[in-house]
């Protein structure tokens, strides 16, 4: 795996890791489990099945993206083209930050007969959107074993991450959710940040020849 595909794993790995954090992706389903009395069985159970749709909409919603954008792209601008998408992504989230739009909103989970399915669609019809271009690189630079590769590490870190944060709050933490407020705030900011930073970094190499 080349350096540039270690960068983009790692700029998308870290930008669905503080998106899995916002307190909208697992708040809910402690709320939930604390209403209708689940143990934590069945609350980690929801939450990873959740989590596992939340994703796949997102690497649906990617790898679509990215072969519309392989077949118009051609190979002598990969690295350039893959920049370019990084940095204008990072700073179009930036931007949006500034501007205050975007931003999430919990939806109220009203009764256990709609529960499972309300939180499901909850997160299957709010991917991270600040994933989803990055798939344009991943496809231009690595075809399908790349695309897999991100994929994994998507479901891995996005899930895990999330099943983590619901067992700490049914556990008795009960400030987690003030902790990781601040990202509901900030999240496109510092992932913006992110990307602009790789982006960057793939670029130099085209810039200094």
């Amino acid at each position: 795996m080349s350096l540039d595909q270690i960068n983009i794993i790692i700029a998308a790995s870290i930008a669905s890791i503080i998106h899995s954090l916002i307190p909208t992706h697992w708040l809910p389903f402690v709320l939930a489990a604390r209403s209708h009395r689940w143990n934590i069985g069945k609350t980690l159970l929801v939450t990873g099945v959740a989590g596992f749709f939340h994703v796949l909409s997102t690497i649906f919603l990617g790898v679509a993206i990215a072969f519309i954008g392989k077949n118009i792209i051609s190979e002598q601008s990969v690295d350039a083209v893959t920049a370019a998408i990084l940095v204008i992504l990072g700073l179009i989230l930036i931007i949006l930050h500034i501007v205050g739009k975007g931003r999430h909103h919990c939806k109220t989970v009203i009764s256990e007969k709609v529960t499972f399915a309300s939180l499901i669609l909850l997160l299957i019809l709010s991917p991270c959107e600040a994933v989803i271009p990055i798939f344009i690189p991943v496809a231009l630079k690595g075809g399908i074993m790349f695309i897999l590769a991100l994929s994994l590490s998507l479901i891995i870190l996005t899930v895990g991450c999330m099943l983590i944060l619901v067992a700490l709050s049914l556990k008795g933490v009960s400030t987690l959710s003030d902790r990781f407020h601040f990202l509901e705030h900030y999240e496109k900011l510092i992932i913006g940040s992110i990307l602009c930073i790789i982006g960057i970094i793939i670029a130099l190499p085209l810039i200094l020849k």
